[in-house]
């Protein structure tokens, strides 16, 4: 059993390329499954979409998350989950869903978290200056928390937790630095956590914005340190 689970900020021209490719591939398990996307507040017609999958798809589900932010979309998911075994994806599929490994699910294995790396898998398509500024931010992540993973910022992480709801409730940060207070969260519930390195494809119509959002993690960071 198994819920994938999407946060999609204005993504009218890709979601629904990206959940036919999901269902595509999940079509070939037999194990259950639900396709969760949460509308975090977009302003175009992500909303739109949302309900033509819905009508298309019986295992897809959307929820509207009227808080910005990357990590409010995400805390709502883990609330909504119907499975404890959740992946979560980039709605651009940057890390494509051919990299999910159906043992994960299959095996039954619980209170572990696979974190996708980048850096030791392939990166194909990123602009030099984002590749750099995410390495020093994750020099940075490294020397602030104890984390067994090099890549926290990587949109790939798949998650077995008898208690979805409860990883939410502890998690503090909104935006983009939500990751490193996942993770956290995660090795305080003593989940086992563990980096495998994967294939990223940069999509040129990111919702990052390199300056504004660094700001805003480095800030965040500051509040996790307190937190931690």
């Amino acid at each position: 059993m198994l819920t994938i689970l999407i946060p999609a900020y204005n993504e009218e021209n890709i979601l629904e390329i990206s959940v036919n490719k999901i269902f595509k591939k999940l079509y070939q398990f037999e194990n259950e499954f639900q396709v969760l996307v949460v509308n975090n507040n977009s302003n175009d017609k992500t909303e739109n979409v949302c309900m033509l999958l819905q009508t298309k798809y019986d295992k897809f589900f959307f929820i509207n998350e009227p808080l910005q932010g990357k990590g409010n979309a995400i805390k709502s998911g883990l609330k909504n989950a119907l499975y404890k075994n959740i992946l979560i994806l980039d709605a651009d599929l940057s890390v494509s869903i051919d990299q999910f490994d159906i043992n994960w699910v299959q095996k039954n294995i619980t209170n572990k978290c696979v974190n996708g790396s980048r850096y030791k898998g392939v990166v194909i398509g990123t602009p030099l200056q984002r590749n750099f500024t995410g390495k020093v931010f994750s020099f940075i992540v490294k020397m602030l928390f104890d984390l067994p993973v090099n890549d926290t910022q990587c949109g790939f992480k798949f998650i077995s937790y008898s208690e979805p709801k409860k990883i939410a409730e502890k998690m503090t940060i909104g935006n983009f630095a939500y990751d490193i207070d996942l993770l956290l969260v995660l090795k305080n519930l003593n989940v086992a956590i563990e980096e495998v390195p994967v294939t990223y494809i940069h999509n040129n119509d990111s919702a990052v914005n390199i300056f504004k959002d660094s700001f805003k993690m480095i800030v965040s960071l500051i509040e996790l340190k307190k937190k931690y």
